[in-house]
Order: C-alpha cells, then structure tokens, then sequence
C-alpha cells in the first residue's frame, strides 16, 4: 500500500497573546481580554480585529516561568591571606614616615 499523504490543513500562526498572527492577513490580535473572562480555549471561533476573516482556537501552549532569589546560605569565601594586613599601628607608622 503506497503511503497516501492525508488532506493538506490550512497553515497555523500563532505568537503571545498580546499580539496573535491572524492565520489570513497575519496582523497581530489582542486575546488578552478573552483570556481575563476565561472565554480563551481551544475550539472557539473568531474574527479578526482587522480583516474580519474566521480563526479557530487550534491549541494554547503554557509556558513555566521559574522565579529564583538570593539564597540566605552562600559558599564560604577563602580566607584572606595573613601577611596583607590592612591597618598598621600609629608607632610603626610614625617609624616609617621617620617621624619619632
């Protein structure tokens, strides 16, 4: 049996929801406001903003975001070396500036 390739589909589009491609005129619609009324899903039907052409809600992809912080625990840092001292005493100081 030879391998029939099955009915062609139309092409999909598809970006974030603040700017979806119309799968005809491929200007951006904005789906946030069918999104913050729960009327967002696969299956419905709509109109674009700008051509007035019919789209169909094909899939929704959720993307996970991780979100990180400082952590209170951080490695130990290597000990500063004992010979580079920061401070000196007056007295030794006063020796080097040849000052008694």
């Amino acid at each position: 049996m030879a391998n029939q390739p099955g009915p062609r589909l139309p092409p999909t589009t598809h970006g974030p929801i603040e700017q979806v491609p119309c799968p005809h005129c491929g200007k951006a619609n904005d789906l946030r406001e069918l999104e913050s009324q729960q009327l967002l899903d696969t299956g419905h039907e709509l109109i674009c903003d700008h051509c007035g052409l019919l789209f169909d809600i094909v899939g929704i992809k959720h993307i996970k975001v991780v979100i990180v912080r400082p952590s209170k625990k951080q490695p130990r840092r290597a000990e500063p070396e004992a010979a580079a001292a920061t401070t000196i005493g007056a007295g030794v100081l006063q020796r080097l500036l040849g000052k008694r």
